[in-house]
């Protein structure tokens, strides 16, 4: 089984291998880019993750800069990966709210929605 940061992955590359009519001409698949850009943005987006995932977990950071950062994350998912939005709800939604709960929910409360 796949950890939930890689399975996004997959979802993200296994979705577009499988789009109706889809072929692969020098690009990526429905965005056209670069394969180079693609991957890039994959580090990115893999890196802010963990990013917010430390900030919950080993920093004092309040609250409403966790939210932010988040509403920051998926607004990338929107920018990079257009119609993708649904596997940041379903991978890593459930990741920091998670996180939240184990190592922050008693001292800070609840975190707030994003």
């Amino acid at each position: 089984m796949l950890e939930p940061g890689r399975a996004f992955w997959y979802k993200l590359r296994v979705g577009r291998l499988r789009g109706v009519g889809a072929t692969r001409r020098g690009g990526s698949l429905e965005t056209g880019r670069p394969p180079q850009r693609e991957e890039a943005a994959y580090r990115r987006l893999q890196t802010e993750a963990d990013r917010i995932a430390s900030l919950i977990v080993a920093s004092d950071y309040p609250a409403i800069d966790v939210v932010i950062a988040i509403r920051g994350l998926k607004g990338l998912i929107e920018a990079e990966f257009p119609g993708k939005i649904e596997l940041f709800e379903m991978v890593y939604e459930g990741r920091f709210k998670r996180l939240w709960a184990q190592f922050r929910e008693q001292r800070d409360g609840p975190l707030p929605e994003w």
